[in-house]
Formats: C-alpha cells, sequence, structure tokens
C-alpha cells in the first residue's frame, strides 16, 4: 500500500483536477490510514469520494471523513453493501433499501421508492441506481443528468 500520492489521486478521486492541494492531504491521510495494521486488515476494497469528503466501507461500517458541512459524514448504518459519495451528501445501499443524507437541497437525497437495486451511484447534486427495472435518478436536473434515455 506503499503508492505514491499521485496514483492514489487517481484511485481515490477517479482523477478529477480540483484543488490539488487539498487532494494530496486526503490521498495522505487515507493512506496513512489504510498502512495502519489495525485498520486496514478491517477494510474492505471498497472506496468513495465526494468533492470534500470520502467514504469507506470496513468490516463493522461506514466510515467518513472530510468536510462534513451538511452531515454527509454524519452515518451509523449496519449491513451495508455499497457506498457513494456526492459533492454533498452520501448514500449507501443497505439489506433495507437506499438511504442516502447530507445536503438535500435538489432532492438528492430523497430516496424514491425502489425494488431490487442493485448498485447505486452519487452525482454532484444527484443521486442514482440500478434496478430490476432499469435505471432511477433523482435530485439536480439542469443538464438533463436525470432523464434516463429509454435505451436503459
Amino acid at each position: 500500500m506503499d503508492l505514491p500520492v499521485e496514483i492514489w489521486y487517481q484511485i481515490i478521486l477517479n482523477g478529477r483536477r480540483s484543488d490539488l492541494l487539498n487532494i494530496k492531504r486526503t490521498c495522505v491521510l487515507f493512506q496513512q490510514i489504510v498502512n495502519s495494521k489495525q485498520v486496514r486488515d478491517k477494510f474492505r476494497v471498497v472506496i468513495s469520494a465526494g468533492a470534500y469528503h470520502n467514504m469507506a466501507l470496513t468490516e463493522s461500517g461506514v466510515v467518513c471523513w472530510g468536510r462534513n458541512n451538511y452531515g454527509q459524514c454524519d452515518v451509523c448504518l449496519n449491513n451495508v453493501f455499497q457506498i457513494a459519495a456526492g459533492e454533498y451528501h452520501s448514500m449507501a445501499l443497505t439489506e433495507s433499501g437506499v438511504v442516502c443524507w447530507g445536503d438535500n437541497f435538489y432532492g438528492q437525497c430523497d430516496v424514491p421508492e425502489l425494488n431490487n437495486v442493485s448498485q447505486i451511484s452519487a452525482g454532484y447534486f444527484h443521486s442514482m441506481t440500478l434496478t430490476d427495472s432499469g435505471v432511477v435518478c433523482w435530485g439536480y436536473n439542469n443538464s438533463g443528468q436525470c432523464d434516463v434515455p429509454n435505451l436503459l
């Protein structure tokens, strides 16, 4: 796990290039956390990065760190299968369904009725799931990001 900060940058933030100094600090912090034997033994290989906060899925639940101005890091969930970090909101897929918390200014945390969710994803101010019946998207739709094509 002794990777250069630039590699962590690519892994954690999917190549987003905003505020490189803070990104490098976050990556170094994450690398220190992962290199801790106590924590490393509990980490699954599931991480997600929002704009200013990060999430990791551990054996004991979800861990969030970073800016918490909308409560996006305030989490206490069990039986989590997937996580996703948006701009200022967070998502989790639990055995009882999809849970969202944090900033909800555009309705990105107003989870609609969903059945058989297999994947989740959090965007800037919108959220998305993949269900048996297709893709479901909600939240800010200023660029058509929630107008799911009929092909899906």
